[in-house]
């Protein structure tokens, strides 16, 4: 696979756990129409990223699932300098930097089930 389509895909793995909140059976505890319309955007939480912002990024996701509390400032900065890499051409650095952080946290996750 060539480089940047697998930068791609592993920064899109990331990102699919960082905006949805859901992982491994997380999930909302109550699917009520009141649930799903206070959802935040896939936008505003995509925004968090341009932006670099931690605190407004767990702010948003903290109603969609257990996912926010198990993310740290520091594996947040992991995720934004993996897409910047990305952007810049630096496919091998956007890999292993996204590559570590879906194992660090679908570790921390999977822990949350055990």
């Amino acid at each position: 696979m060539q480089k940047y389509k697998q930068a791609a895909m592993s920064i899109a793995m990331v990102t699919l756990i960082l905006t949805s909140g859901l992982y491994n059976g997380l999930s909302f505890e109550n699917k009520t129409d009141s649930a799903v319309s206070n959802r935040p955007s896939q936008e505003d939480i995509l925004d968090t990223f341009e932006k670099n912002d931690y605190e407004s990024w767990s702010k948003l996701v903290a109603s969609l699932g257990m996912v926010h509390n198990v993310v740290t400032k520091t594996d947040f900065q992991t995720y934004v300098d993996a897409r910047q890499a990305a952007r810049s051409g630096n496919y091998d650095k956007a890999i292993a930097l996204s590559s570590s952080l879906e194992m660090e946290l679908k570790s921390k996750l999977s822990e949350l089930y055990v």
